[in-house]
């Protein structure tokens, strides 16, 4: 990095660094106004764009806006709005997903759009539940800032306009397209968030774009997402005639039936044994999970049982693979102690491959966690289904970063300010190291 380069960097980074208060500021403003789907007992998220799109006017210069309203009788307004904007890589922009023909850079082939995503939507809070102070008012306490969604998912919001603010102090315009996408119902489905702009304007995000999306990330930062894995979902009930505890002998006990049936269920690391170091961990994951309550009369022995097996596939495992050997092992259970296993999917899909990400940004990324993170940024695949499996399905690019306290969605939860701040510098250093270099 030459000499300007540097001094740009150090102007960019020293302008977050000034930018705490109007974290706070904006944190204040997100937290205060309510933005819970109908589904979830809320009125949707109209009131909580509108003050975001002037808070967004105040803070940035896009060189267009459209609102995407998705149709919702359900909710305040009749509508589910979604806000996309971009900062044009050519000094006139009319519409948004236009082409736009920037200065080739030496070298790399860049993006048409560099895209950043958030979401505005929030889970339910009720003091009820034990928080400590109205949920939707903002406190400060040292570092935390505490209200619902000030994590999740505020802190992307925020880290997403520090960043681009910070940025157009450079007063030049980046080597691409750098788009914002700020969307309702992330929390219930998306169906009228993200999934609604694609399917209403397919043209804007597509194979030829980037995506980083701050939603999801570690304690530490050191993450930089690139690959999913698949979910699998299988709900397996067990069930036999209902026997007295005095008289075992005359019945079985489904319980025990349980306990050997998820023994056996770790042959499934051994039959799809799949190892792929890009992945943490590298290997997929079978783990027999939420148990749900049966009833058991006082005197017998338990006659039905029912768990969840959780199943995180790498890339080229096939669920159904998977499911036929989780049939399979339960067919010679049932018949070993003659009861009764029904394996049921609840949930199924496969992912493709990891899409093709240039690897001078995913290198660019990690150093830029490095510095403002102090740990070593790692590009991996994790085994989470999240917001940014949609698109890569679609052969979209993405990358998940966030350095979190993990406290999405809990009683109390909050924003750690550190972590805003220094998720604004990663993205704000990766944008100048990948778009504003000469």
């Amino acid at each position: 990095m030459d000499g300007s380069s540097i001094e740009e960097l150090e102007l960019v980074l020293g302008a977050i660094d000034g930018f705490e208060d109007l974290a706070v500021e904006l944190q204040t403003r997100l937290v205060g106004v309510p933005a819970i789907s109908p589904e979830s007992g809320g009125t949707g998220e109209l009131a909580k764009f509108e003050s975001f799109q002037q808070a967004l006017s105040e803070l940035i210069v896009l060189d267009a806006v459209e609102r995407i309203d998705a149709h919702d009788p359900r909710a305040e307004g009749g509508v589910r709005p979604n806000l996309v904007g971009v900062w044009s890589a050519a000094p006139v922009r009319e519409t948004i997903g236009q082409e736009t023909f920037a200065p080739e850079t030496p070298g790399r082939t860049l993006p048409r759009t560099f895209w950043l995503i958030a979401h505005l939507d929030v889970v339910p809070a009720r003091q009820e539940e034990g928080w400590d102070h109205d949920p939707f008012t903002l406190a400060r306490r040292g570092r935390q800032l505490h209200g619902r969604g000030a994590e999740d998912d505020h802190q992307g919001v925020c880290s997403i306009l520090l960043a681009i603010k910070a940025l157009q102090v450079l007063d030049r315009r980046p080597a691409c397209d750098i788009g914002v996408i700020f969307v309702s119902d992330e929390e219930t489905g998306n169906e009228f968030g993200l999934e609604f702009v694609q399917a209403t304007r397919p043209e804007l995000v597509s194979s030829r774009d980037v995506v980083w999306l701050p939603d999801g990330g570690t304690p530490d930062g050191a993450q930089v997402q690139v690959a999913d894995k698949s979910l699998l979902m299988l709900r397996l009930r067990i069930h036999a005639p209902r026997a007295r505890s005095f008289r075992p002998d005359q019945g079985v006990n489904c319980a025990r039936v349980a306990a050997h049936l998820t023994v056996r269920l770790e042959e499934l690391h051994r039959i799809h044994d799949r190892v792929d170091s890009l992945f943490r961990p590298s290997t997929c994951t079978f783990e027999p999970m939420h148990w749900e309550p049966v009833e058991t009369e006082w005197g017998s022995l338990p006659d039905e049982e029912i768990f969840h097996l959780d199943c995180r596939l790498l890339p080229g495992v096939d669920h159904n693979a998977v499911v036929r050997s989780v049939r399979r092992i339960a067919r010679e259970e049932a018949r070993r102690w003659n009861v009764a296993i029904e394996v049921e999917i609840v949930h199924a899909e496969d992912v493709p491959p990891p899409c093709s990400l240039d690897p001078a940004l995913t290198e660019i990324a990690c150093r830029a966690v490095r510095r403002a993170h102090g740990v070593e940024g790692e590009a991996i695949g994790v085994g989470i289904v999240a917001f940014a499996q949609e698109m890569r399905k679609r052969g979209i690019p993405v990358i998940v970063h966030q350095r979190i306290d993990g406290m999405a969605h809990e009683v109390n939860e909050y924003c750690n300010l550190d972590n805003l701040l220094g998720d604004a510098k990663v993205l704000a250093m990766t944008l100048h190291e990948y778009l504003f270099r000469d």
